[in-house]
């Protein structure tokens, strides 16, 4: 079957994950839907930061089958390379794989073009690899060559378009963290064709990498891979948290895109002081390298800073604790088969951290289902049976907070015992 056709298993499974996707986060926000166009050949052009979650977000953004591409050396393994042609991801070559197997992207590219030309949406991840990092990696030409291939067998059907998507998560590894999405104006390739007819095709290629790179760079939390990158990142967060100057709402009320868009304000703040005032930029700096280095050393949350703990906050996060407590125990029986196969993978197998929450999900959506088969058939038909199969449902989303409200309880203590780090609030 064709990889652009539909079929009935596929769309249940595709809607069956995006459901448990939804369950994956705490909180998603998603903008900018409205820049997808519906008339002509779509090719969705992603940041890429976490793995298959990544793709997963693509499918939630598209609302359709998506095909994508995916580096050629996953697909060696037979059974592997048809679960992934089941779900519509197809290999492409890198120069890594040989000289010699570049002329199989040829095949490629023009399943490709029959995929745009029957209206369905291509997924590239432009940047080739995937990394935990807030900067974007040079744009591969790839996607230019299958979007100009296209654009000259389309000529006349329909216009083929580049959408831009970035993706910020709260936390690249934490599972139940935050999502913001923001899909970003579409890219025309025809029409960039025409107004640059006089352009040799490697030229044409190069204005466009800096285009979408720019594009892409501009949707989500971007910093400048330079030498103050992790000063940077922990500025946003303390300027955030309310350390540096202004204060900002409460965390819990703030949306993920509100959270990515202010700290899109501070890094252009901060290059623009670094442009203006080199010295007083630097002298920040070290402050805030200072701040974060005993936050992290005494293992503090950056969300503990978010809401300023009390010493009443910490009793009732107690209380609260307590009183849930065997909810969460029952919770953690439901989910310990997920638990214990996780920790298994990554300490003992993957190492790659931004597989963890990839991984999370595709064990959640594989073993979920068995757990309440296997929990359905083995409780007897009474009256409590259902309550109990109710409670089950939700074991993976309460395991989860628990453990995130213990985190919280044991940074808050040592917010609140550290003076020192209270001392050195507000750069």
């Amino acid at each position: 079957m064709k990889i652009y056709k539909n079929n009935l298993i596929y769309s249940l499974l595709r809607k069956y994950m995006l459901f448990v996707y939804n369950f994956a986060f705490s909180k998603i926000s998603i903008k900018g839907t409205e820049n997808i166009p519906t008339d002509g050949a779509v090719i969705f052009a992603p940041n890429h930061t976490n793995a298959f979650m990544d793709a997963f977000t693509v499918l939630k953004v598209a609302k359709s089958p998506v095909v994508f591409v995916a580096r050629a050396d996953v697909f060696r393994n037979p059974i592997a390379a048809k679960i992934f042609n089941f779900f519509k991801i197809m290999p492409i070559m890198r120069m890594r794989d040989g000289r010699e197997n570049l002329k199989k992207n040829d095949q490629i590219m023009q399943t490709a073009v029959e995929v745009l030309r029957h209206k369905v949406p291509f997924g590239i991840f432009c940047e080739g690899t995937h990394r935990m990092k807030h900067s974007i990696l040079p744009v591969g030409r790839g996607i230019f060559g299958i979007a100009l291939l296209a654009d000259e067998a389309l000529k006349g059907e329909m216009p083929v378009y580049i959408v831009p998507i970035g993706i910020e998560y709260g936390s690249y590894t934490r599972y139940r963290s935050t999502i913001s999405v923001q899909v970003g104006e579409a890219f025309n390739v025809s029409e960039f064709n025409i107004q640059h007819k006089d352009k040799t095709q490697p030229e044409l290629m190069n204005i466009m990498r800096e285009e979408l790179s720019n594009r892409i760079s501009s949707l989500y939390h971007c910093i400048p891979d330079t030498e103050d990158y992790e000063a940077i990142l922990d500025l946003c967060y303390l300027k955030n948290n309310g350390e540096v100057k202004s204060h900002f709402s409460n965390f819990n009320s703030k949306s993920p895109y509100e959270t990515m868009q202010k700290n899109r304000q501070t890094v252009s703040e901060l290059l623009q002081l670094k442009a203006t005032n080199p010295t007083q930029y630097q002298q920040l700096i070290s402050k805030a390298h200072q701040f974060a280095s005993l936050r992290r050393k005494l293992n503090i949350s950056d969300e503990t800073l978010y809401h300023r703990p009390t010493t009443k906050t910490l009793i009732i996060r107690i209380l609260t604790l307590i009183i849930t407590l065997p909810y969460f125990l029952f919770s953690a029986i439901i989910d310990l088969p997920v638990s214990l196969i996780t920790w298994l993978l990554f300490h003992f197998i993957i190492e790659d951290g931004a597989m963890k929450n990839s991984l999370r999900l595709a064990i959640i959506l594989l073993v979920y289902p068995l757990i309440f088969i296997a929990l359905i058939l083995s409780l007897p038909l009474t009256p409590y049976t259902l309550i109990i199969i109710l409670l089950a449902l939700p074991a993976n989303i309460i395991v989860h907070e628990y453990a995130k409200q213990i985190r919280l309880l044991r940074s808050d203590y040592k917010y609140l015992t550290c003076k020192e780090l209270r001392m050195r609030c507000y750069l």
